[in-house]
């Protein structure tokens, strides 16, 4: 009969089984989150800081994948900075280097993202593992502005 606790078998199979859940929380967060809140695996740019027209305005790095369709923030970003958004089908805008786009913010499930990506994605010719560093500006504590800089250009 195997108990799991200190034989062979229970070492080999499950070698986090002696770690503590807290150890193994804090090591799963510090491996795939980065300070922007983005994941590690998704966050290649060096120093987005560098990118932002303000320093002090909240900004997460997005990897394009295979959906494109909306923009979504992340509720770990959210929470990081406290944003909030406004309500469903709210107006926003996307601000690029030569020009403005106008779009909504979208709530999903307590998550907010931004309908036009895919509009933006096929105009710049983005493409899956590009690369956008997102800045996000206020008006009134709402989140009415994303600010898009492309660092692979």
């Amino acid at each position: 009969m195997r108990s799991g606790t200190g034989d062979a078998f229970s070492r080999r199979r499950w070698p986090l089984a002696t770690m503590s859940s807290a150890v193994f929380i804090s090591l799963l967060i510090s491996r795939f989150i980065s300070p922007s809140g983005a994941r590690q695996a998704d966050a290649h740019v060096n120093n987005p800081e560098q990118y932002l027209s303000n320093p002090s305005n909240p900004f997460f790095v997005k990897t394009l994948g295979k959906k494109i369709v909306v923009l979504y923030v992340s509720h770990l970003v959210t929470e990081k900075y406290g944003l909030q958004f406004g309500p469903h089908n709210s107006p926003m805008l996307y601000l690029l280097p030569n020009e403005k786009i106008e779009a909504n913010t979208k709530i999903y499930g307590g998550c907010a993202c931004f309908n036009g990506w895919a509009v933006i994605c096929r105009k710049y010719k983005l493409k899956q593992g590009d690369a956008v560093v997102c800045e996000l500006e206020r008006s009134g504590g709402v989140v009415t502005v994303v600010r898009l800089h492309f660092p692979n250009e």
